[in-house]
């Protein structure tokens, strides 16, 4: 009996996986998710680099990612028209309600003298 469990145990060294299974699994898990983390980042519109979430400004091309709320300061895309953090309009958006003489009443006028020559 101790004669032929030699030859098993060489044959089994030879012919076994590298790694069991529950390794590959945990080494596929892994891949999984560095590929995940890395489809995560968004891409410069201008040089399709990886671009982090936070970041205003490409640092390969310089191109704008995102604008900076005038109130909060906090980051918003480009496109919005309004901070979801706050709800203040971006600047030189037309609000929705606001008449021509609303948005004219803060102006001041002042007209020259009739007489002057310029």
């Amino acid at each position: 009996m101790a004669v032929l469990n030699l030859p098993g145990v060489l044959v089994y060294l030879i012919l076994r996986p590298p790694r069991t299974l529950e390794e590959e699994y945990q080494r596929t898990l892994e891949e999984e998710a560095l590929l995940q983390a890395l489809e995560d980042l968004p891409l410069c519109p201008g040089c399709e680099r990886r671009v982090k979430e936070d970041w205003q400004i490409c640092p390969n091309c310089h191109t704008k990612l995102k604008k900076t709320c005038h109130n909060c300061s906090k980051l918003m895309e480009l496109p919005w028209n309004i901070c979801p953090y706050c709800g203040t309009p971006a600047p030189g958006m037309r609000l929705e309600a606001t008449s021509l003489d609303d948005a004219l009443k803060g102006i001041k006028v002042t007209e020259e003298p009739e007489g002057s020559n310029n």
